[in-house]
């Protein structure tokens, strides 16, 4: 009797247990790897940043998506995706659930801007070279 006992607990703990490891698959990434993304930035360097990505279509080759899905025991499943487009090999955009930090995008936007800026500056401190005869 005990030993039928026993059989039966055992069946029962093997079929039920009480802790299930969390299972990760795909690409881990972080916020941390997104704010380093540059726009223009060469598929090789984007490569070096987030890692070689999940899936490449030979349909589409100037885009990359990267997948992430988390389960933590018996709980719902976390997924995130990220979708980065390239033009003539140059990072040109991001699709998906990671989006650069906002203070990240102000930073570049005031660069760009403050480039714009200077370079129209620039542009009229000079008088355009004249025609002989003038």
């Amino acid at each position: 009797m005990k030993a039928l006992l026993l059989l039966v607990t055992l069946v029962v703990a093997a079929c039920n247990p009480i802790y299930k490891a969390p299972v990760q698959q795909g690409n881990v990434l972080d916020q941390g790897m997104i704010d380093q993304l540059r726009p223009n930035m060469s598929k090789r360097q984007v490569e070096l940043v987030l890692g070689t990505p999940a899936l490449r279509s030979a349909f589409h080759a100037d885009r990359w998506d990267y997948m992430y899905t988390l389960r933590i025991g018996r709980g719902e499943v976390n997924k995130r995706r990220l979708t980065v487009v390239f033009k003539e090999d140059k990072l040109v955009r991001l699709e998906g659930d990671w989006k650069p930090s906002q203070a990240d995008v102000v930073r570049y936007k005031t660069k760009k801007a403050a480039s714009s800026q200077e370079a129209a500056d620039g542009a009229g401190d000079t008088d355009p070279p004249k025609a002989a005869g003038d």
